[in-house]
């Protein structure tokens, strides 16, 4: 009951950044929701889309995602390094911070790595380790059937990121989803970069042969 209510004020409070769905010449559009389906940093920086072969299209994780993942842990490493060998009374809350490097590093590397396919052999999209070594397609928020996928949307929505005692920045993602016969979503990727997010869709489209809704720009 919490969690209908909560989606019904969300669904209450306009989008910074409206889509005029009319432009996409489909009803199904008019019935879809052009607000962001996920909340969380962008994973596009931290994996690229790569044609595995004829019947694969999936995203692995990249130099960049790799490096970065290296780099938290090491720094919480060499935070907790600090702290148990330096001599003196030392801040309990180094320890804290240590921890918080190696786990935010844990985090990419796993999100990096976290299958995220299109297989035209068993005509599925699947997010997730479990579905890449046992698919199920009734699993509706990792999977969807090609048959049942009718547009890729793209969209653009508001992050925000902060430091410890730090002012709040905000900036822009771009969001890209599946839609669904019913308007139904399932979200795909996040992206930093809109030309990165609409190259992607552009691949997909050509892969799966369904239109992309692209309300990036409004």
């Amino acid at each position: 009951m919490l969690k209908e209510l909560i989606k019904r004020i969300d669904s209450a409070i306009p989008s910074l950044f409206p889509v005029d769905a009319v432009q996409f010449n489909d009803p199904i559009a008019l019935q879809t929701e052009w607000k962001g389906v996920r909340s969380g940093k962008t994973s596009g920086a931290s994996s690229v889309l790569v044609q595995r072969d004829a019947n694969l299209l999936a995203y692995k994780s990249s130099i960049a995602g790799f490096i970065m993942g290296v780099f938290f842990i090491l720094s919480g490493l060499f935070i907790f390094g600090l702290y148990f060998f330096i001599p003196g009374t030392k801040p309990w809350f180094i320890l804290i911070i240590g921890l918080v490097f190696t786990l935010v590093g844990i985090l990419i590397f796993r999100q990096a790595s976290s299958p995220v396919a299109f297989d035209k052999t068993s005509r599925l999209f699947y997010k997730g380790r479990r579905q890449r070594s046992m698919p199920d397609e009734t699993d509706v928020k990792h999977s969807a059937r090609f048959d049942d996928v009718h547009a890729i949307q793209l969209l653009t929505r508001l992050e925000s990121s902060s430091s410890n005692n730090g002012p709040t920045h905000y900036y822009r993602v771009y969001e890209m989803n599946l839609v669904k016969h019913d308007a139904q979503r399932i979200h795909v990727m996040t992206y930093g970069k809109a030309l990165k997010a609409r190259e992607d869709a552009k691949l997909i489209s050509e892969f799966i042969n369904i239109p992309i809704w692209d309300g990036i720009d409004g």
